[in-house]
């Protein structure tokens, strides 16, 4: 009876470890980069709209300016996690994760 529940709490320490060990990583991996691309895309084009906005805009308040910062910001932000993801996918142990995605 020892032996069984023994087992049976290696088996359940092994499944709450299993993304620690490596072994979930690979989808996880795939969803992370998506999900930056993704971001990065929407910062972007969050940034382009805010400054088209801006060019229509008033320029008796200071919206304009807050609208320009808040896309210039946004465009920033964009490059940064297109770069970061350039980055991350030359690293061998990332490319070697990524090589199994499903696309």
């Amino acid at each position: 009876m020892t032996i069984i529940l023994a087992f049976y709490n290696i088996q359940i320490l092994k499944f709450k470890l299993t993304p620690y060990l490596g072994v979930g990583m690979f989808s996880s991996a795939c969803n992370a980069m998506k999900k930056s691309v993704m971001l990065s895309a929407f910062f972007l084009t969050i940034g382009v709209l805010l400054e088209i906005t801006t060019q229509f805009l008033s320029l008796k308040s200071m919206a304009p300016v807050y609208f320009a910062y808040a896309g210039v910001f946004a465009i920033f932000l964009g490059i940064v996690g297109i770069i970061t993801v350039s980055v991350a996918v030359m690293i061998p142990s990332v490319s070697q994760r990524l090589q199994s995605c499903q696309h």
